[in-house]
């Protein structure tokens, strides 16, 4: 399962209300969850983090984010 979809489940929260916390479309947030976008803006990243109390790097293992950018 995706790791954004995994936390947002484990806050038991709907796409809506992520995209309510972060400030990012819901139907961005979808595609991001369905695998449909590969290329994920860093700001974008960081929003999600942060409303979803997980760090970047956690979210999103693949971008082999540095600890020190955040």
């Amino acid at each position: 399962m995706n790791q954004v979809r995994k936390a947002r489940k484990k806050l038991g929260i709907t796409q809506e209300e992520l995209s309510f916390r972060s400030g990012i479309p819901q139907s961005e947030i979808s595609r991001i969850e369905r695998g449909l976008k590969k290329k994920i803006e860093l700001e974008t990243g960081l929003s999600l983090s942060r409303a979803l109390g997980v760090p970047a790097e956690d979210l999103f293992p693949d971008y082999g984010l540095n600890k020190r950018i955040f």
